[in-house]
């Protein structure tokens, strides 16, 4: 996975320190292999210093390579600010057998 996204989130702050957030993040580069754009749905926390989110691609949003694509997936970011990401590709077809 390597390019740029632009993401915005909205925050609901239970303390502090702790944190439940929903956003979208539009995503511009290349996913195993495949060039294109996709629109990912964030739902996720924020507790001790640690961001993790799951994501989904908004139907129909993906185009060029990743167009037909279902990707799914989450991250885990600490204080450093890097994020590690795990993303999985699957093909619309394969997901409405």
């Amino acid at each position: 996975m390597s390019g740029e996204s632009s993401v915005e989130f909205l925050m609901s702050y239970q303390s502090q320190m702790s944190a439940q957030f929903t956003g979208f993040e539009t995503f511009v580069g290349v996913i195993n292999g495949l060039r294109g754009t996709v629109t990912f749905q964030h739902k996720g926390k924020f507790e001790n210093g640690v961001a993790s989110s799951d994501f989904e691609s908004i139907k129909d949003s993906a185009t060029g390579e990743l167009t037909g694509k279902t990707l799914q997936g989450s991250f885990k970011s600490g204080e450093s600010g890097k994020a590690d990401y795990t993303l999985e590709v699957t093909d619309v077809e394969t997901v409405n057998s």
